[in-house]
């Protein structure tokens, strides 16, 4: 009856002995990690931050030797020859991140923003291997250790946008807020991104404009 079940409820949520219990305690220790190898309580990095790592060894440093951009939409309203001329000669000096951007920075001050959106996926070839026949190929950059980095999208959602030295930081300030693995995003900062909002938690962390 009614009775029976909440003494059973009771004893799974509170007695000592009860495993349930103690395995949701332990989870929401202090300070506790959710995996025993991740240092914070974030289980897992951004994924175009896991991407950014692994292309970063080899692509900073690399000359563009020669770019094709095999559709239009990639780099809409931008005609993608108009763009793939511009990128052929560029030597890459940084790979960065800015929220769901990877921003490949140029030693001419340009940079070049990919958005991987929902199906981007961005695969370095090693010189010689050869890039196998792919029908959701969209762009392939040649670079001048005879190696290659082919971007895929299948649902073709992906974007790629060249800016001026003067045109990066305005464009990403006006769309994102605080990068939240920069020293510089701290408690107090989040409080202050926080205060006064009046939104439910879910929506305010979505915002990525603060």
């Amino acid at each position: 009856g009614g009775a029976g079940t909440a003494d059973r409820l009771h004893v799974r949520r509170g007695a000592a002995g009860d495993p349930v219990g103690r395995a949701r305690r332990a989870r929401l220790a202090p300070g506790r990690a959710l995996r025993p190898d991740y240092p914070g309580a974030v289980p897992e990095l951004p994924e175009v931050e896991t991407v950014r790592r692994r292309l970063e060894p080899s692509f900073v440093g690399r000359r563009l030797e020669r770019v094709e951009i095999l559709d239009a939409r990639l780099t809409r309203p931008h005609d993608q020859l108009e763009v793939a001329a511009e990128l052929t000669g560029e030597r890459v000096s940084a790979l960065d991140r800015r929220g769901k951007y990877l921003v490949v920075r140029f030693e001419s001050g340009r940079a070049l923003l990919i958005h991987l959106r929902m199906t981007g996926s961005l695969l370095h070839v090693p010189a010689g291997a050869g890039a196998e026949a792919d029908p959701h190929r969209r762009a392939v950059v040649a670079l001048d250790d005879g190696s290659a980095v082919v971007y895929r999208d299948v649902r073709r959602f992906g974007t790629w946008l060249l800016t001026e030295p003067d045109e990066l930081e305005p464009y990403l300030n006006a769309r994102l807020g605080g990068e939240p693995l920069a020293p510089a995003f701290t408690t107090k900062r989040l409080g202050e991104a926080l205060a006064n909002r009046g939104a439910p938690v879910k929506a305010v962390i979505l915002d990525q404009r603060r």
